[in-house]
């Protein structure tokens, strides 16, 4: 090993040693708590990582279909519901981990990941490459409240991912002289299957950060969206194109859910009555998460201004613009889109209405943020400010610790036990949006009791006959049915009707029916002894869409090698 080659080695096991500390700090609470945060969506991706995680022992490479969802009836949940997170904290629970220690792995490993492209980013916007921007980008990106709230008092998952592949788009935004086409085209995929809303406030974004590249910048920005949307069509195919087959109207009607009522200042009243999975309400919202998001976002834009003020004081008059004046101008967007300022916007531009919460943005203003106050205290630190650059990034690292600490212990860290997963509650949730139109009894829905299990039924709907369950799998069930002589009768099994069931009958595929009033399957049995096979799979727009996604993932991997190539042999000839 050559003597130079030490410093880079020593300084590449600081910066992975730092990224390992920050992340560790940033979901420390996991660890300390035997339980996990009652945050508010934990219920939700706990039943999903349960069923997902069934399925993956089961063999299933992308299982689909929660068959404990909606009171046990089922659920098309991974088709509408991103996949990326929940595979990954499944996947550690099928190889072995327990529930909660397989979500502390997960969103360690996320934050992690998290923390380390905003290194890579940090140390690209930082002019000269340096441990120091990287480290303290990080910190600042995983460390910032607004990843407590998404962690601890959201318990969002879907979006703790998002995390990881938005300092990445922007790494790939960042480009000179153009936009790096396969990177951005990756980034957009993973946040594609990370969380649909964030992918569209980033796709905006992207283009809009691009506009002063001109023409070029902005067609291979395009490009990569497109190619990004390729990569996850797997996912996002059927999730548009089966979106009218899923009662999606009332997640879309939904007074909570309207983008005026989660403005930061001057929200709508909301009015909710008779709803089927909210009680009823009148007034503003004011939930702890809003509460702590309203407190968040001035104070975050505080430091970013601060950071920023840092930078124009310390700039020379000769100098170049500083490129950081773009991410100031990203936060003070970000800010002013969570306002009533954006109603416009939120209101008329195509699509922007279904991302529900304007406060989305702060993910925009976090990273803004993080790059800002790095930026501030590494030029501090170079120049005779040495104890002012200690004072201000140690004060400002204090500070965001302590708030992301407190929004930690502010959650109820005491009733959601690995007991309490297996409860009724938990286990059968009712999933509003996720339920098929087969059921047309969406609002009466709750008040049923849970399925129970299948039955052999004659013409005047008496039970007759026996049905021995042999296999009751995520996607698959197997019956051993006895059916009198001399009856017709009908096998109904308590699983919602969807396209993708089918029926083998001694291994013979048979036509289903829907059994009113849920919609749940039902298919004729001759008499005698058979058995009887349910298996849910893909269909024809479901295999193209995985075909679109191998084609596009084929044809991004020779982008990369091909980018590859042309950097090495530019070296070569220098």
């Amino acid at each position: 090993m050559s003597p130079g080659r030490v410093p880079g080695i020593l300084r590449l096991l600081m910066v992975g040693v730092a990224l390992l500390t920050v992340a560790g700090l940033s979901v420390a609470p996991l660890f300390v708590h035997t339980t996990l945060p009652r945050g508010d969506d934990v219920g939700e991706h706990v039943q999903f990582v349960q069923d997902f995680s069934a399925g993956l022992r089961e063999g299933l490479l992308y299982p689909r279909w929660l068959t404990h969802a909606n009171l046990g009836y089922g659920a098309p949940a991974f088709i509408f519901y991103p996949p990326l997170a929940t595979a990954l904290v499944a996947s550690l629970h099928a190889a072995g981990l327990d529930l909660f220690a397989a979500f502390r792995a997960g969103l360690f490993f996320l934050t992690l990941a998290a923390a380390a492209g905003a290194g890579l980013l940090g140390a690209r916007r930082a002019g000269k490459p340096t441990a120091s921007a990287a480290i303290l980008t990080a910190t600042f990106w995983v460390l910032l409240p607004y990843h407590a709230v998404d962690l601890f008092s959201r318990f969002a998952l879907a979006e703790a991912a998002t995390f990881v592949f938005l300092p990445l788009l922007f790494l790939a935004l960042d480009r000179r002289p153009q936009p790096h086409l396969a990177g951005t085209a990756a980034a957009f995929a993973g946040l594609a299957l990370s969380h649909l809303p964030t992918a569209f406030l980033s796709a905006w974004i992207a283009l809009a950060w691009v506009l002063p590249r001109g023409r070029r910048g902005v067609g291979i920005v395009a490009l990569a969206l497109l190619l990004g949307v390729g990569c996850a069509a797997a996912y996002v195919g059927p999730a548009v194109l089966e979106r009218p087959l899923v009662h999606a109207d009332w997640l879309e009607g939904n007074p909570i859910y309207r983008f005026d009522a989660h403005y930061l200042f001057f929200p709508s009243h909301v009015q909710v009555s008779g709803d089927p999975v909210h009680p009823d309400f009148s007034g503003r919202l004011n939930n702890p998460t809003l509460g702590w998001i309203r407190l968040l976002v001035p104070l975050t834009l505080g430091l970013a201004a601060m950071a920023w003020f840092c930078r124009l004081t310390m700039r020379r008059p000769d100098a170049p613009m500083d490129p950081l004046h773009r991410y100031m101008a990203l936060a003070l967007g970000a800010t002013l889109g969570m306002t009533r300022l954006a109603d416009p916007l939120w209101r008329w531009v195509p699509g922007f209405a279904s991302v529900a919460f304007p406060w989305r943005l702060s993910l925009f203003l976090t990273l803004a943020t993080a790059l800002l106050m790095a930026a501030a205290v590494t030029d501090l630190w170079r120049r005779p400010f040495r104890r002012l650059a200690l004072v201000v990034g140690m004060g400002a690292l204090v500070l965001v610790l302590g708030i992301s600490l407190r929004i930690a212990g502010s959650v109820d860290w005491d009733t959601f036990t690995l007991a309490h997963t297996e409860t009724p509650v938990v286990r059968l949730r009712v999933s509003g949006a996720l339920m098929p139109r087969s059921n047309p009894d969406m609002r009466g829905f709750r008040r049923r009791r849970p399925a129970r299990q299948a039955v052999l039924t004659n013409s005047r709907g008496e039970a007759v006959g026996v049905v021995y369950p042999l296999e009751i799998g995520n996607q698959r069930r197997t019956y051993r049915v006895v059916v009198p002589a001399a009856t017709e009768a009908v096998l109904s099994v308590p699983q919602f009707d969807y396209p993708g069931w089918s029926v083998h009958i001694d291994g013979v595929l048979t036509p289903h029916a829907r059994r009113p009033p849920l919609g749940t399957l039902a298919v004729a049995v001759p008499p005698g002894e058979h058995e009887v096979v349910l298996s849910f799979g893909n269909t024809p727009q479901r295999t193209m869409a995985a075909l679109v996604s191998g084609a596009s993932l084929s044809l991004l991997l020779a982008l990369t090698l091909l980018g590859r190539g042309r950097t090495m042999g530019a070296r070569r000839s220098v």
